[in-house]
């Protein structure tokens, strides 16, 4: 059975069991005190640091091993693996395990983490993000860990960083700027690679909040409310991930129930007409007959809207440029001067962008999607820039920038809609190819369009 699987990195459930059983021993003899999350972290770190060194594949590590903290009971940890396991750490890795376990020790009397347990921070920007418990919690043991190593001035190195940026590009902006707030408040850098860490919290929150979002909240009526209705409702919850059945009532049950939060009625028994879906199955309807009345009764509750046709409303040809510039600062300021003469962009929002790239930078491959700071956005459009000749950007050459100018009063919803067909434009690299090589506006926002 294997559990985890990446490109050539394939980790077995016995691997797992055989690591878990050393690091459990290890805290255990040497009074470490991790929590769930460092232990887990450090877990999943060895098990692809094992699977790196039988591949020959080390990380560079030419600037850690400076610090005593912790080295002989990484070495201890690095020894009893090796004896278990019957492979070699490197220094480089025993370094790696280093930066783990100085995350975690020296939590207890940090000031730092005495400062953060005040949550004034993160629970500030939070409010204004939107959260749960398991963001702000992950957030927080999260941050709690890593800012030992920032005040360190290690880091730790994220091998899916430019997937997580490309794919999860708005986890990425909060988790930007969540980071801005760390660096000015502690006087530390906070890396890309660490940034990314902080963006699957993030992406994990929104995932959640879009899951919740789309949850039917339904109830069974019968004449009973016994017998083939509890199989009913067993099938749909075996069946269906996003209706939740809240109640199996009789006919009588029914007529009494306050149904104001109800979004489906699934029913054996005629019902009078009334404003909320309903659905007429018999009790041993067939699988795909239930799906089918389900997901019809589903779609026109929801009012679910045509993502190409949303993105698609955010692509203009007066907002797309053919030039030439020399650097990505002047890319930047072309570009955002078009958008303000379309009165898309409000003056200042030039600058705001340009100051966010170094933060971090938003290009990738041969792209970059700067943003507009939303109180800057009068319309929410997407401007495009092909350059004639690729320029320097951060990492990358750019030929193409997509300028995102998004106002503050987008849905969530809508959003996500927006930055799924975003995802699939960007990472089509055919497409990208075709925009590289079109000679006009009105061909690039065609291909945009799909058409």
């Amino acid at each position: 059975m294997r559990i985890i699987n990446d490109n050539k990195l394939s980790i077995s459930k016995e691997m797992i069991t055989e690591v878990d059983k050393v690091l459990s021993n290890f805290t255990n003899k040497q009074n470490m005190i991790l929590n769930d999350y460092e232990y887990q972290s450090l877990l999943v770190h060895l098990l692809i640091a094992i699977e790196r060194i039988k591949l020959g594949k080390f990380i560079n590590s030419d600037h850690w091993g400076h610090s005593e903290t912790y080295l002989v009971e990484s070495k201890v940890l690095a020894k009893d693996l090796e004896k278990k396991l019957n492979v070699k750490f490197p220094k480089q890795e025993i370094y790696y395990i280093q930066l783990h376990l100085i995350a975690a020790g020296k939590k207890r009397t940090n000031k730092i983490a005495t400062d953060l347990g005040k949550n004034t921070l993160l629970h500030g920007y939070l409010k204004d993000f939107g959260y749960d418990k398991q963001l702000y919690e992950g957030l927080l043991l999260h941050i709690n860990s890593s800012l030992n190593r920032w005040k360190l001035g290690v880091s730790i190195t994220n091998p899916y960083k430019d997937s997580i940026i490309q794919k999860y590009s708005y986890a990425f902006e909060a988790a930007v700027n969540l980071k801005k707030l760390y660096e000015q408040k502690y006087h530390t850098k906070i890396n890309d690679d660490e940034t990314a860490y902080l963006a699957l919290h993030f992406e994990a929150f929104l995932e959640r909040r879009r899951a919740s979002n789309n949850i039917i909240q339904a109830v069974i009526v019968c004449s009973t409310g016994l017998g083939t209705s509890q199989l009913l409702a067993a099938r749909i919850k075996r069946e269906f991930s996003n209706v939740k059945v809240k109640e199996i009532l009789s006919y009588n049950e029914y007529l009494k129930f306050d149904a104001k939060n109800i979004d489906l009625i699934i029913s054996t028994i005629e019902l009078d007409e009334g404003v909320i879906p309903t659905i007429y199955v018999s009790p041993v309807v067939s699988t795909e007959e239930l799906k089918n009345k389900i997901r019809m009764a589903i779609n026109d509750k929801s009012e679910l809207t045509d993502d190409n046709l949303l993105f698609n409303s955010l692509i203009s040809e007066r907002n797309i440029l053919i030039s030439k510039v020399d650097s990505w600062e002047k890319a930047i300021r072309m570009l955002g001067n078009l958008l303000e003469k379309n009165n898309v962009l409000q003056k200042g929002s030039i600058e705001s962008a340009i100051k966010r790239e170094h933060l971090s930078f938003t290009s990738f491959k041969n792209i970059s999607t700067p943003h507009a700071n939303p109180k800057y956005v009068n319309e929410s459009q997407i401007g495009v820039l092909k350059l004639e000749k690729p320029v320097v950007w951060g990492e990358q050459l750019v030929s193409v920038v997509f300028f995102i100018a998004f106002k503050g009063d987008v849905p969530q919803a809508k959003l996500d809609e927006i930055y799924d067909r975003f995802w699939d434009v960007l990472s089509n690299e055919k497409l990208i190819k075709k925009i590289i090589l079109s000679g006009s506006s009105k061909s690039i926002s065609n291909l945009l369009k799909g058409k």
